[in-house]
């Protein structure tokens, strides 16, 4: 087998050296007229840090603990607001103590009746709204996805020690 010829070793050179190409890969101190007074532009440019997040004191936000439920709910004083077909659903059938439903006007016949019966069941008032009502009752909250419905449930109930034991004899 011929022996290849031996190449020189690739000169490896800092970034941002100055040098030629010309003149053999030795510094000239001469810039190129492109890149005399323009920016680092090309795909190895880092990139500019986003501002930095300003978290709120106290969680807007909460995960209902309604069995599995992926609620969402806000949470204002004593009392959440939850939003959205199934956590409300959920919540009435799951017995949670549900104060009032409000329910925008414009929304579905049959979902309307669905959770007006829901909420006759479980004696919790109902009210038809405009949707801009909604969308006010959850201000606080960034990305809420109300589906025209909106709840407002009761602190969530446990149970004291002591009858918590009594039950399990």
């Amino acid at each position: 087998m011929p022996k290849k010829p031996d190449r020189p070793a690739p000169k490896s050179q800092p970034l941002g050296s100055k040098t030629g190409s010309k003149t053999g890969g030795k510094a000239t101190g001469k810039t190129s007229p492109k890149s005399a007074n323009s920016k680092r532009t090309d795909s190895r440019a880092r990139p500019s840090t986003p501002p930095k997040q300003v978290r709120p004191s106290q969680p807007i936000m909460a995960p209902e603990p309604d069995g599995g439920s992926e609620a969402i709910a806000a949470v204002v004083g004593d009392f959440q607001r939850i939003y959205g077909k199934h956590p409300i659903r959920e919540a009435l059938t799951a017995g949670r103590a549900v104060y009032k439903l409000w329910i925008a006007q414009g929304l579905n016949t049959h979902v309307i009746k669905e959770f007006q019966q829901l909420a006759r069941e479980h004696d919790v008032p109902v009210q038809l709204v405009p949707t801009q009502k909604l969308n006010q009752l959850l201000a606080e909250v960034e990305f809420s996805n109300h589906q025209g419905l909106v709840a407002e449930i009761g602190a969530y109930g446990y149970a004291d020690w002591d009858t918590w034991l009594k039950q399990l004899d």
